[in-house]
């Protein structure tokens, strides 16, 4: 568990009791455990995201519940969508970071993430320019040489599911609590990003374009959304801001000026109608 995901219970209990609803300060979801059937959804949850391996998951009876819930999930609606990419500086970034140097790595050089395996790039973006920073900063270490870039998302040709929607279903929530486990001491007897991967190719095969999630490594006041673009080699160039150049955001925590400030806006809030 992250150090900033402590949970909220909004009710006496745990989440082996009834009447229980959990909150997570990092991402601010809550899932609910009020009934037996909450209760239910959870097992199933918890079982699939054990299978053995790939295969297993996607042909887990659970795959199917998925599916077909997911032909409901809302797509983010407006007609652009402000969102940012960050990166440390590079020795390539010759005389200056640009733009065109914030796009998805190649597919030799793309590594395993949450959303995607080695070799298949996607496009991690995020909905806040702080967000970035809790998404780079390892260790508390201190940020230095970390550089912003703005892109601009048409909605008219993506079609991004969103799963930061708090009216979700709960099976769907559960489900997507699972996916931050991974990586996070075991929690689900694994350290991989196995089941987030599936999930996420599962969403691509139903035809999104991407898919908005909360940020992990948030805080209650300061939470944020990830946006992830399948296949983006391509199109990412059609959408990053040519008109802005990277900035450098080292500081950017310490001139945080709260929840309602303007940089702190959520998806859909920067969603043009």
């Amino acid at each position: 568990m992250w150090k900033n995901d402590m949970i909220i219970q909004e009710q006496a209990g745990c989440s082996v009791q009834l009447g229980c609803s959990l909150t997570r300060g990092s991402t601010g979801r809550t899932t609910n455990f009020e009934t037996p059937e909450d209760h239910l959804q959870e097992a199933l949850v918890e079982q699939w995201a054990k299978a053995k391996n790939r295969d297993a998951f996607l042909s887990h009876p659970n795959a199917a519940k998925f599916r077909s819930m997911i032909s409901e999930t809302h797509v983010i609606n407006g007609t652009t969508l402000v969102c940012y990419r960050g990166c440390y500086r590079r020795p390539d970034m010759l005389p200056r970071p640009l733009p065109n140097h914030f796009g998805p790595p190649p597919p030799e050089l793309t590594e395993a993430g949450r959303y995607n395996i080695a070799g298949e790039p996607v496009l991690y973006l995020c909905t806040t320019d702080y967000g970035i920073v809790y998404e780079k900063q390892e260790d508390n270490n201190p940020i230095k040489n970390l550089f912003c870039q703005e892109y601009i998302l048409d909605l008219s040709v993506l079609r991004l599911a969103d799963f930061a929607d708090s009216n979700l279903d709960n099976f769907i929530r559960i489900v997507f609590d699972y996916t931050e486990y991974g990586l996070r001491g075991g929690n689900i007897d694994k350290s991989d990003y196995l089941f987030s991967q599936v999930i996420a190719a599962i969403v691509e095969q139903y035809g999104f374009s991407g898919m908005s999630v909360p940020g992990v490594r948030g805080v209650p006041d300061r939470r944020y959304q990830n946006i992830v673009i399948f296949n983006p080699e391509v199109i990412w160039k059609q959408f990053v801001n040519k008109d802005v150049e990277p900035i450098c955001i080292d500081n950017i925590l310490s001139n945080y000026q709260g929840p309602n400030h303007a940089n702190s806006a959520d998806a859909k809030s920067r969603a043009a109608d």
